[in-house]
C-alpha cells in the first residue's frame, strides 16, 4: 500500500496521531533530540560562572558584615580559637539572631557550671585525646583513672547547671503564660478577635502548642515556686491532679494549689 493511501486511511480512522506517538518519524526524532541537546548546552552555559566570582562574593559578604555588624570589644568575625565559628561566612540577618547567645556559649570558661578549674582540666584532656592513639597507650590504667575522675566530677556539675537553667527558663515561661492568659481573654471577649489567628500572626503557628502549655501551667495558683522542676514535670503533675479531681465528687474537689 502506498504511503499516501496509508495516510488517508489513518486520518479517516483517527489513528494517525497515535501511531506517530508510538512510532515517531526517525528523522523528526533526531532533529528534536538535537534541538533539546542544544537547549541543554545553552542552559548549562548560562549557569556557568567565573571561578573567581564566589570568592569575590564571599569577600563582599565579609566586608559588608565587618561594616554593618556592631561587634563587642575584642570580638572578631574570624575565629580566635579552634572551637569558634567563622562568623564572616554568615549573613548579617543570621548574625543578628545568633550573636548574643553564641558569644555567651563561646566565651564561657566554666562559669556556667561554676567551676573554671574543672572546665580547664576537661578541655585540656579533650585536646590531648585528639592526638592520643588509644591502641598504643602503655599506661592505660593511669589514663583511665584520670579520665574517669574527670567524668565523675564533671557530670554532676553539668546536671546541676542544666537544672538551674531549666528552672529559670520555666519561671520565665510561667510569667509569659500569665501574660498570654490575659491577652487571650481580652482578644476573645473584649476585641471580638480570634486568639489562634493572633498567635499565628505574631509568633507563628508552631508556637500555639507552647503557648497553651505555658498558660496551662500559669493557671495553677502559686505554681511558680516549683519552677525548678521544669515545664515538662509541672505539666505531668497538673495532669495528674486534674485526673484525680475528676474522680472526686464536687464536695471532695480541692483547689489546685500545689
Amino acid at each position: 500500500m502506498s504511503q499516501v493511501k496509508k495516510k488517508e486511511i489513518q486520518k479517516k480512522s483517527g489513528t494517525e496521531n497515535i501511531e506517530e506517538t508510538i512510532n515517531p518519524d526517525p528523522d523528526q526524532e533526531a532533529k528534536g533530540t538535537k534541538d533539546r541537546n542544544n537547549e541543554e548546552d545553552e542552559a548549562m552555559s548560562s549557569k556557568e560562572t567565573d571561578p573567581q566570582k564566589p570568592t569575590e562574593e564571599s569577600n563582599e559578604t565579609k566586608e559588608e558584615n565587618e561594616t554593618e555588624v556592631d561587634l563587642p570589644e575584642n570580638v572578631t568575625l574570624g575565629p580566635q580559637d579552634p572551637e569558634h565559628m567563622d562568623l564572616s561566612q554568615m549573613q548579617k540577618q543570621q548574625l543578628d539572631m545568633i550573636l548574643r547567645p553564641y558569644l555567651s556559649v563561646s566565651n564561657d570558661k566554666g562559669e556556667f557550671i561554676g567551676d573554671l578549674d574543672l572546665e580547664r582540666e576537661v578541655k585540656t584532656m579533650c585536646k590531648d585525646l585528639e592526638v592520643i592513639d588509644l591502641e598504643k597507650v602503655k599506661n592505660a590504667k593511669e589514663l583511665f583513672d584520670t579520665i574517669s575522675d574527670l567524668a565523675l566530677r564533671y557530670t554532676p556539675k553539668i546536671n546541676g547547671a542544666e537544672n538551674i537553667s531549666q528552672g529559670i527558663l520555666t519561671k520565665y515561661r510561667i510569667r509569659l503564660g500569665m501574660l498570654l492568659i490575659a491577652l487571650k481573654y481580652i482578644i476573645k471577649y473584649k476585641l471580638n478577635g480570634k486568639w489562634t489567628d493572633w498567635v499565628g500572626e505574631k509568633f507563628g503557628k508552631s508556637f500555639l502548642r507552647s503557648a497553651q502549655d505555658y498558660m496551662r501551667i500559669a493557671e495553677t495558683k502559686n505554681i511558680i515556686k516549683y519552677a525548678v522542676f521544669g515545664t515538662g514535670r509541672l505539666l505531668q503533675v497538673i495532669k495528674r491532679l486534674v485526673n484525680q479531681r475528676r474522680k472526686m465528687t464536687p464536695c471532695q474537689r480541692p483547689i489546685l494549689t500545689p
